[in-house]
């Protein structure tokens, strides 16, 4: 996956808003998807390092943040992943946090909300598991080993999806 080529880090940019003038706004949705997926496999202070500072505590972010994890029907309209990719990201970074030993209460604002919206049943493919204190993934199938059929991608560019995805395969065991 992209998080294993760090060189490219301080020169990537995806953000629609900071486009011209080449940076991350930080305030947008399409921001925070990157952020949030990037997550589970770039360590929180290089996230920072790239973004400006730590969007998970970003209170302004809330009303994307709920669109982006599916707690509201409505998905942000820039060119965003799926919500199961937010929420299985959140999935792994959550549970990643907790292992290491940080506390649910300690979780920054926008996990500590998905943590709750999962407990409260607000997203489909995650839920709060009170007896193990973690998240459980309802998904049946692990997104990044999947290979969706009805996608529109030129066959040309197939093979290299799909060596993506195995690489997908290689980080989620």
């Amino acid at each position: 996956s992209f998080a294993r080529y760090r060189q490219y880090f301080s020169i990537f940019r995806s953000c629609n808003v900071g486009s011209k003038q080449n940076i991350w706004c930080g305030a947008c949705s399409k921001c925070l998807f990157v952020y949030a997926i990037l997550s589970p496999f770039v360590e929180a202070s290089e996230l920072s390092g790239i973004f400006g500072y730590d969007l998970w505590n970003q209170a302004d972010l809330m009303a994307d943040w709920r669109k982006l994890l599916g707690a509201e029907a409505v998905k942000p309209f820039e060119c965003v992943g799926t919500v199961e990719e937010v929420q299985y990201a959140v999935y792994l970074t959550v549970n990643a946090r907790l292992a290491a030993g940080v506390k649910r209460a300690a979780l920054p604002l926008l996990l500590l909300y998905a943590v709750e919206a999962a407990e409260q049943g607000l997203l489909t493919q995650l839920h709060w598991d009170a007896s193990a204190e973690c998240l459980q993934s309802r998904s049946p199938e692990d997104p990044l080993k999947v290979w969706h059929k009805d996608e529109q991608v030129p066959m040309a560019y197939k093979a290299l999806i799909s060596d993506i995805v195995e690489e997908g395969r290689f980080y989620a065991e």
